[in-house]
């Protein structure tokens, strides 16, 4: 039973390039931790040359994120501002593990992406549930206001309340990440597991990074499908703000290809 070697994400045609000099440190690559970083950081810049509809995606709706993060002057709800923030970090940390070819570990960051903005959405509706969220660690009766309240539930609630199709996309991805990898269920094992047989011994290897397969671009698509979710979510909670930025007209556009 083995771990995996890192996979490549396949080999690119020429494209433009630069010559950039890096001084990288005499002992990197040497071991395995910052060999498998460079590997990781191979299949970045691999699938950045491929340039795959999912990795435009990904840029795309990045795109939609940070304009709506840079314009956050004056929030009408501060607290909702800085999850929007938030929302986008952890966007873009997912692109990372994403590109780098670990689908499976992107999924925990992707339940953090539909919950955060989730919770957003339940704090814009009921400002008195920020005080709720902040005093969490309080004690243990502040912690378990907040278990009983930010739950999945209650943004499939507001949800279909106010916008039934986006619950639709929620429910959709929320029970994707708990499949594949935001909980360590089986699909979070069997989808990286493979089995060879010499003789009558058999060998077990579970693949760390993945090459360029349909299991690293549907992680991909799913977490555009995430992001777009994001900020449908934070549209309802700064409609005029987005208007006003014309990422509505933007949105809706890309919702059509997810």
């Amino acid at each position: 039973m083995t771990s995996a070697v890192p996979e490549k994400a396949g080999e690119t045609s020429a494209v433009p390039s630069r010559e950039v000099k890096r001084l990288l440190p005499v002992r990197w690559g040497s071991d395995p931790l910052s060999a498998f970083w460079e590997a990781a950081s191979g299949n970045t810049v691999a699938n950045f040359v491929h340039a795959s509809p999912e990795l435009q995606l990904l840029h795309r709706v990045d795109a939609l994120l940070a304009r709506a993060a840079e314009n956050l002057i004056e929030p009408k709800n501060w607290l909702v501002a800085l999850l929007l923030l938030r929302t986008h970090s952890a966007y873009r940390a997912a692109t990372l593990v994403a590109t780098a070819g670990m689908p499976t570990d992107t999924y925990p960051i992707l339940r953090t992406i539909l919950e955060t903005a989730g919770y957003a959405l339940l704090i814009h509706r009921d400002s008195k549930l920020a005080e709720v969220w902040l005093r969490r660690d309080e004690g243990a009766k502040e912690k378990q206001a907040v278990r009983n309240t930010f739950t999945p539930r209650a943004i499939k609630g507001a949800l279909q309340q106010i916008d039934p199709g986006l619950l639709q996309v929620f429910d959709s991805l929320y029970e994707y990440c708990i499949d594949f990898g935001a909980h360590p269920n089986e699909k979070a094992l069997t989808a990286n597991l493979s089995m060879s047989e010499v003789g009558k011994t058999k060998h077990y290897k579970v693949q760390y990074l993945h090459g360029n397969t349909t299991f690293v671009v549907g992680g991909m698509k799913n977490l555009a499908r995430a992001g777009l979710f994001a900020l449908f979510a934070f549209q309802h909670t700064m409609t005029a703000r987005f208007q006003i930025l014309g990422l509505k007209d933007h949105m809706n556009a890309l919702r059509g290809q997810l």
